[in-house]
């Protein structure tokens, strides 16, 4: 019966290599695995969890992903996205504290492009809404062009949106859509609208 080769020279003879090689091939493997858990789980503690690591661990196995962008975790969730496209945000929305009906008012909208592929120029929607806060519900009282956005870049717009005549006073939600046109192809619409923290009285014109 021959002799039987260690396992480190046994890989060491099939890769024709040094161990750093054979050793890098199987941290790319537990880099894969890594990735693939937090897919499916959608979280760093779970994935944890699961491959019985520490999440510094296994935050560290994907220091360098490849073929996708690691968004920085919350306390319960992480987005895994396309490297290849787009995925338009709204970062940042305010608008006056009180607007009169059939009047102008001014907003202020940042809208950030958080992947790895160009967006090209689209519109982003300016809504109200009296009795729900979910970002595009209610009346559209704007459209503002936002230029095309390369990877991880940004454009503040300051833009004068109209109060229609007939929206009853009182209190409003202000929301914006990025990508309200749908010209970009993105990796997820989930994410492309934000409401406002304060809410817009809107009162009768005199």
């Amino acid at each position: 019966m021959p002799a039987q080769i260690p396992r480190s020279k046994r890989a060491r003879t099939a890769e024709g290599t040094t161990p750093a090689r054979f050793y890098y091939k199987g941290n790319r493997l537990k880099q894969l695995r890594a990735f693939c858990t937090i897919a499916k789980l959608g979280t760093l503690s779970r994935a944890a969890e699961a491959l019985f690591l520490s999440q510094p661990s296994i935050s560290l196995q994907l220091s360098s992903p490849s073929g996708a962008v690691l968004i920085a975790p919350t306390t319960t969730q992480i987005a895994l996205l396309d490297n290849d496209r787009a995925d338009l945000i709204v970062g940042a929305l305010t608008g006056p504290a009180q607007a009169a009906t059939g009047s102008p008012m001014t907003v202020m909208a940042t809208v950030r492009n958080q992947a790895g592929g160009p967006a090209p120029a689209t519109t982003l929607g300016i809504f109200i809404s009296a009795s729900s806060n979910t970002p595009g519900d209610g009346t559209q009282v704007g459209r503002v062009p936002i230029p095309a956005l390369g990877s991880g870049a940004s454009f503040s717009a300051v833009a004068t949106v109209n109060v229609p005549a007939g929206v009853p006073v009182g209190q409003y939600f202000l929301s914006a859509v990025a990508n309200f046109n749908g010209v970009a192809i993105e990796d997820s619409l989930a994410n492309n609208g934000f409401t406002a923290p304060a809410q817009l009285d809107i009162v009768f014109f005199k």
